[in-house]
């Protein structure tokens, strides 16, 4: 069986960030706090239903923990990161379209322009010329 190189790459960069985890660090740990849902005379027990409230302290707080531990145990990797991050942006065309397709006497495509990092929505009237 063929591998393609982007299963490969991925693998490679699954080992790399495995094998290199800082097991000294410890993982944050969400904080259990009993929730009793009741709905149609069942009733379940959610510990983290305070996490919610997306924009509460406790849940940024508890986020950002969990970004920080996240960010050590990845340090190691990092340098691989930005290659594979660096051969996949070499691989988009960097001047693309869409095929376009024609609705109520209007073309409508999508298209990207160099050095830009955002798409443009286009529509021509009549013809593509």
């Amino acid at each position: 069986m063929k591998c393609s190189g982007w299963v490969v790459l991925a693998g490679t960069a699954m080992m790399v960030a495995c094998s290199t985890m800082n097991k000294s660090v410890k993982a944050p740990q969400a904080q259990k706090i009993e929730q009793k849902l009741k709905k149609f005379d069942d009733v379940r027990i959610d510990p983290y239903y305070w996490m919610r409230e997306r924009d509460s302290k406790p849940v940024l707080d508890h986020l950002k923990q969990e970004n920080d531990y996240a960010e050590a145990q990845l340090k190691s990797s990092a340098e691989l990161k930005d290659q594979i991050f660096a051969e996949m942006k070499s691989r988009i065309k960097k001047d693309d379209a869409t095929v376009p397709y024609f609705k109520n006497g209007y073309y409508y495509y999508v298209r990207y322009e160099k050095g830009k990092e955002y798409l443009l929505f286009c529509s021509k009237k009549g013809s593509l010329e």
